[in-house]
């Protein structure tokens, strides 16, 4: 285990200083102790070869005195030991550069026959401090080495194993597969680290689940207000539907009771039942559309043709239009122009503005739908791309300044009471973003307003 191991690295090297501050003061009072005991021993020597020498040299003079220090010299070869004839040094130890001296004055009837002069090396104290700092040193390594190899035997038993189980289970976590269990075992702060991983995936499951709930929630409202909105929508169609199926009709009763009464040859017979077959495909694509519109699927995501959303939209508010007496007309269509996406949500989003338009235009007014393909963003502060841009323009009063900023939140309208949701432009800016674009708004120069719709260009993209 990397984090044990340097762990243990670490504290052995923290005390490495202590270790080494410790040795080298054992040293220093081993090697004060070592001299004391040296010059201890020669001083004792040298004692009692200054007696003997003096009591020889009673005897026989200075040969006696050399005799004894030439015997002293060859019993003892450890020390070496040399007679000095005359005055000389005083009494006591001096050092050398690899040895000790000793030096003890013989003296016979108070006058100075000469000294004895004792030498010791130095050089096995020296060796067996060297074998000192030696060994102590292979025990510092041998311990380290020792602490790291037990770390790691430890930390694999004790905490690699456990912690590769958390390992696991976070990336487990991570990759969404929540609620599980890590079984790590003890009684410690890795085991409360593994409850609290297991209480902590528990808690992000349940909220995964209540998020996914409220998510599919608030799909469902938004699908239910779209519905509602395109209901509301077909109820304020409901008298020019009504006007338009009205005319129609009349043709096709007309036509069936001059068939009914048999007073037609059969070339007039033929041309009223072409008639009416005409006016029953004419009824019956009013109903489709109206039908279309208001399904409540908004289908799958696809290639959109602008321009067949823009002609379908128009055509079934042009009843809604004629009835307002305003003149609803499609300009400025390109060959092709695509977008990514939803039909129905689109159609929606594009119908609520030309609705609006309608409303905002005065009696003998003009509602005009554009479409144009243009670089530029698709959102504010996006780069520039190919966008399509449609366009609704009307005649009516336009956007006061006061009311730009709020005219697409929900429940916001500033038509009078029973004659809007509030909900119109709120789900169209809604499902433009939602489809990657944005909705514009601006006040004409010449009176009205514009409101464009800016999505990607699927052709271009």
């Amino acid at each position: 285990m990397k984090v044990a191991s340097k762990i243990i690295l670490v504290a052995c090297l923290a005390f490495l200083p202590i270790l080494c501050v410790h040795t080298w003061l054992a040293l220093e009072r081993e090697e004060a102790l070592f001299r004391s005991d040296m010059e201890h021993d020669l001083s004792v020597l040298g004692v009692h070869l200054r007696n003997m020498a003096a009591a020889e040299g009673r005897r026989s003079g200075v040969e006696g005195v050399r005799s004894v220090v030439e015997a002293a010299a060859r019993a003892d070869r450890s020390i070496a030991i040399e007679w000095k004839p005359g005055p000389g040094e005083r009494r006591g130890i001096r050092d050398g550069t690899n040895e000790l001296v000793w030096v003890e004055p013989v003296r016979i009837d108070a006058a100075d026959m000469g000294q004895i002069v004792l030498t010791e090396s130095l050089g096995p104290m020296r060796a067996y401090l060297r074998s000192t700092v030696l060994r102590l040193g292979a025990l510092m390594v041998l311990l380290i080495a020792g602490g790291l190899l037990v770390a790691r035997l430890l930390s694999v038993r004790l905490v690699g194993r456990r912690l590769d189980r958390l390992v696991s289970f976070a990336e487990e976590t991570g990759a969404g597969r929540l609620g599980g269990r890590v079984n790590v075992g003890g009684d410690d702060e890795i085991t409360y680290l593994g409850a609290s991983l297991e209480a902590m995936s528990e808690k992000l499951d349940q909220a995964r689940v209540e998020a996914q709930r409220s998510n599919d929630e608030r799909v469902a409202m938004l699908q239910q207000l779209r519905h509602t909105d395109r209901l509301a929508s077909l109820g304020r169609l409901a008298g020019s539907v009504a006007h338009e199926l009205g005319t129609p009709l009349n043709i096709v009763l007309g036509h069936a009771n001059r068939i009914a009464s048999g007073d037609q040859d059969p070339f007039d017979t033929k041309e009223s039942a072409t008639t009416i077959h005409r006016q029953v495909r004419k009824m019956e694509a009013i109903i489709r559309d109206i039908l279309g519109f208001a399904r409540q699927a908004p289908g799958e995501e696809q290639a959109i043709d602008v321009r067949l959303v823009v002609e379908s939209v128009c055509g079934l508010l042009r009843p809604l239009a004629r009835r307002r007496d305003v003149k609803l007309r499609v300009d400025g269509t390109p060959a092709s122009a695509s977008i990514f996406g939803r039909v129905l949500p689109f159609e929606q989003a594009l119908s609520n503005l030309v609705s609006n338009a309608i409303d905002a235009s005065p009696a003998a007014a003009q509602v005009v739908v554009s479409i144009a393909r243009e670089e530029r963003p698709a959102k504010v502060g996006e780069r520039s791309r190919p966008v399509v841009v449609t366009r609704v323009l009307d005649q009516g009063p336009g956007v006061p300044e006061a009311e730009t900023s709020r005219i697409f939140e929900a429940f916001y309208t500033s038509k009078g009471a029973g004659q809007g949701t509030g909900l119109g432009l709120w789900l169209a800016e809604g499902i433009v973003r939602d489809h990657g674009g944005s909705i514009e708004v601006e006040n004409r120069s010449e009176g009205g307003a514009c409101f464009a719709i800016v999505m990607p260009d699927a052709e271009r993209a």
